[in-house]
């Protein structure tokens, strides 16, 4: 198993996509569907953040699962723009809208 931990970054990659922070060396790969629910080591399912906003961003991601989707707002406030936004993302990927029948 490759380590989660990105010590030599790619350019584009020189501040946390978490948007308020300043690590500028060591990042996390995060998958915005956990490995665990069968989320892939693809671009369009991985990020690359700082080990705070990693950290974070699971804390909300068990939040949506314990409220079934629905996070308090009061909640959602102590949480930065870019992980609510990922936690949202995985909470759809997980369970698209159902088609209502004809």
């Amino acid at each position: 198993m490759t380590s989660p931990v990105i010590a030599v970054v790619a350019p584009e990659h020189t501040d946390c996509h978490g948007g308020h922070c300043h690590y500028v060396y060591i990042f996390d790969r995060h998958h915005i569907v956990h490995q665990a629910e069968g989320g892939k080591s693809e671009p369009d399912n991985l990020v690359t953040i700082c080990p705070n906003e990693h950290r974070n961003q699971h804390q909300l991601d068990d939040a949506y699962d314990r409220y079934d989707g629905k996070v308090p707002q009061s909640l959602l406030r102590g949480f930065g723009r870019g992980v609510r936004r990922r936690a949202r993302l995985r909470w759809e990927r997980l369970h698209p809208p159902q088609e209502k029948a004809a």
